[in-house]
């Protein structure tokens, strides 16, 4: 495991393209990095071996599944009844992740204008889908 972590650190200042010039105490930093990924491979053993010792029957639900399906069409068919533009708006924020910074750059308008076209969104989104919740 050990050899395991200390390969994983090597893989990834390789990708990182760290550069060693820089790193004041290389030996200190090293042993930091492997502590770190032995600590985080603990980490990820352990929720694994929680999660292989569940009882799948009790944790997934066919209900909650098919409401679950349900609600991600209502949501979809609400934000197809956005304006044009603010659905687009809408959608590079919440499907391409993109800051409202990135999204006011790429459509040369404010980013307060697209924070209230992203908040004008949410309210119409909310209010159809809690409407349509209560029939």
């Amino acid at each position: 495991m050990s050899e395991d972590a200390v390969q994983q650190v090597f893989l990834k200042l390789w990708e990182n393209k760290v550069d060693f010039t820089k790193v004041k105490q290389p030996k200190s930093y090293l042993f930091s990095a492997v502590k770190n990924q032995v600590i985080n491979e603990a980490r990820k053993s352990a929720i694994v071996s929680t999660l292989e010792n569940e009882d799948v029957s009790e944790s997934f639900n066919v209900e909650d599944y098919l409401d679950g399906k349900d609600l991600e069409q209502k949501l979809k068919m609400v934000i197809e009844a956005l304006p044009p533009k603010r659905q687009y708006i809408f959608r590079l924020s919440r499907e391409d992740h993109k800051s409202h910074k990135e999204i006011a750059e790429f459509l040369d308008i404010t980013p307060k204008t697209v924070e209230n076209q992203i908040g004008k969104a949410l309210k119409f989104i909310k209010s159809k889908i809690y409407s349509t919740d209560s029939q």
